[in-house]
């Protein structure tokens, strides 16, 4: 191969390891396996090599210049996120993402040690983040709104009619209640503010994996898991906003008592449900995206073909961890186990044989639909 006089040393390197790798596995043919549950997967094979001269860096192989490339002869479903159809797997948009999901909640954390008392910016923020994250990650990107696969396209919508909504709706509450007296004890001192805005942080970016390991692939995945994730994340949403608003106008009209009416009267805690069905929609939209294809040798023993599985199957555990998080926490909450909100309702309504009766028969997280048929 004759190399021109204006190649780089950095593109003597490209070349020098590409004949490398195509001498090597001229030696050994490698094997290739990707799980059989993975739907629409087929079998991936990089063993056509780079063979097109090396003229300018945008010619050195993915793989060289970050990311991960696999070459395939199948269908198998990608998208061309920066003119790159072999591109797999990318880890900068979730470091982007939460990199700008810190900023804001530092942002947050910087007002509240400016003015200890003002709560209205608490939810806006914290909330909000997750909106501001999921545009901000695809404007400072190189590729437009349009370049994403529809998979991304709706994930990043839900992420952003979610996190406005709630936001909206919980500065509206504090601009109404003014302040939250939970918050006042810990946000009143530096170290309890700083608390609050690293767990604000932390909770961000555990509830959100679904969706910033979702960007990290270009793959499509199969329509059906977009149009179940979008059906599930679509009744999450309306559980939540739903139980919201009955919960706000029941406090309007009925001051000093519990709410038991509309949703709350078949589950102690329909917002959290919702909350649950929301992010696990966005998991089931991101499924088949967290699913890495592997590949490995012939001789490769039964532990290293296992423990290349399980490493497959990472983003996909990362986010099922996530929705897990979320159920125990919430359940935690609902128990009285996380929060003072159990003991304050109980404080306020304990005497009351109605709520007795509500807190003995009503579930607490998931909805029971028999309730409203017995009603009847």
């Amino acid at each position: 191969m004759v190399l021109r006089p204006t190649m780089k040393v950095s593109q003597l390197i490209a070349v020098f390891t590409l004949k490398t790798a195509k001498a090597a596995a001229n030696k050994r043919p490698s094997a290739h396996f990707i799980p059989s549950f993975i739907p629409s997967s087929k079998i991936i094979s990089n063993n056509d090599g780079f063979t097109k001269s090396i003229t300018s860096a945008s010619d050195i192989p993915l793989f060289l210049r970050g990311g991960q490339q696999i070459q395939s002869r199948t269908n198998l479903r990608t998208h061309p996120i920066l003119n790159e159809s072999s591109l797999l797997f990318n880890v900068s948009p979730f470091f982007r993402y939460n990199s700008i999901l810190g900023l804001i909640n530092f942002l947050g954390m910087g007002i509240s040690l400016a003015f200890p008392r003002m709560q209205y910016h608490l939810d806006l923020l914290g909330t909000g983040a997750f909106a501001l994250a999921s545009i901000l990650t695809v404007w400072s990107a190189a590729y437009t709104f349009a370049d994403l696969p529809l998979r991304m396209q709706v994930s990043s919508v839900a992420v952003v009619i979610w996190s406005v909504k709630l936001a909206g709706f919980l500065f509206f509450r504090a601009c109404q209640v003014k302040d939250d007296k939970r918050l006042e004890s810990l946000l009143s001192t530096a170290p309890g503010t700083i608390t609050f805005w690293v767990l604000s942080f932390i909770w961000g970016f555990v509830s959100s994996l679904p969706h910033s390991l979702g960007l990290t692939s270009s793959l499509m995945g199969p329509n059906i898991y977009l149009l179940l994730g979008s059906i599930i994340f679509a009744t999450g949403l309306l559980t939540e906003s739903t139980a919201d608003f009955q919960k706000w106008m029941w406090k309007q009209r009925h001051p000093g008592k519990f709410c038991n009416a509309g949703l709350w009267s078949i589950s102690q805690h329909p917002n959290f449900f919702g909350n649950v069905l929301i992010w696990t929609g966005i998991a089931v939209m991101n499924a088949p995206a967290l699913i890495q294809p592997i590949a490995f040798d012939d001789s490769s023993s039964i532990v290293t073909k296992a423990v290349t599985v399980v490493w497959s199957l990472r983003r996909a555990i990362m986010a099922l961890l996530s929705l897990m998080f979320l159920w125990f926490f919430f359940n935690g909450q609902a128990q009285g186990v996380i929060g003072s909100g159990v003991q304050e309702s109980l404080k306020r309504y304990g005497d009351d044989s109605n709520y007795q009766d509500y807190v003995d028969t009503v579930p607490l997280l998931v909805p029971d639909l028999r309730i409203l048929f017995d009603k009847r």
